[in-house]
């Protein structure tokens, strides 16, 4: 039987290598960082996780995206990450600053209530300033109809939605398109769909991702912040 005299030695230094370890950090900022991010010494097994503690993962480049999740797990995997994403663990769209985020299926829908109100105004300005002008019986028309070609297919390219609406004698450039899948995911209508080797997809959200509980805006922010800052330290306000 082990002592309790040795047994306290032992949580003692434990304790030191944990004070130890704390004071490492405070005085090296970037192996804090570096920790915080999962970038080394990484301490999830599933990608989902690591998506969750960083809160909103920046997903801009289709192909990367799934490196920058998978270099943060214990054992990376291509397929652990596809699974995640195909299964609506992971949700691709536009959240913050008009650029793709990832996040987990139950942050979404807090998130987007949260963040798409700035996120709607801002795509508003760049459109007014690339002088693009949607009406609002545009932007149902053409939702109603991207809406319903997800239902359809289950997961669709924007090809699909072009040609969805070349059936409804509808035609626009590419960037006006742009901004009307935009939109339909800043408003909770489409997410991510499948993982494709280079091409985006799209579903209906509400199929792909279930609605959890409704946070009021304090809940949330605080809920925000607290993933920032555990997993970006050390970091000010």
């Amino acid at each position: 039987m082990i002592s309790t005299e040795m047994r306290k030695g032992q949580t003692n230094r434990s304790r030191g290598n944990i004070d130890e370890f704390d004071n490492q950090q405070a005085m090296n900022p970037v192996t804090s960082r570096l920790l915080n991010q999962q970038l080394v010494a990484p301490q999830f097994s599933d990608p989902a996780e690591v998506v969750s503690h960083l809160g909103a993962m920046q997903a801009q480049e289709y192909r990367l995206m799934r490196w920058a999740v998978a270099m943060r797990t214990r054992k990376p995997s291509a397929k652990a990450f596809q699974k995640a994403f195909d299964n609506g663990k992971i949700i691709r769209f536009h959240l913050m600053r008009g650029t793709w985020q990832l996040v987990t299926a139950e942050d979404y829908w807090w998130m987007l209530e949260l963040c798409a109100p700035k996120a709607i105004s801002v795509t508003k300005g760049w459109m007014h300033s690339n002088k693009i002008d949607i009406p609002d019986e545009e932007y149902l028309k053409i939702r109603e109809i991207l809406a319903q070609t997800a239902v359809d297919k289950g997961s669709v390219t924007k090809e699909d939605f072009v040609n969805a609406l070349a059936e409804k004698d509808i035609t626009m450039d590419d960037h006006r398109l742009s901004y009307h899948i935009r939109m339909c995911e800043m408003t909770g209508t489409l997410c991510s769909g499948n993982l494709q080797p280079m091409k985006a997809t799209y579903a209906l959200a509400s199929e792909k991702v279930k609605r959890m509980e409704t946070l009021d805006r304090d809940e949330a922010l605080m809920r925000f912040t607290r993933k920032y800052f555990q997993s970006r330290q050390p970091a000010t306000l």
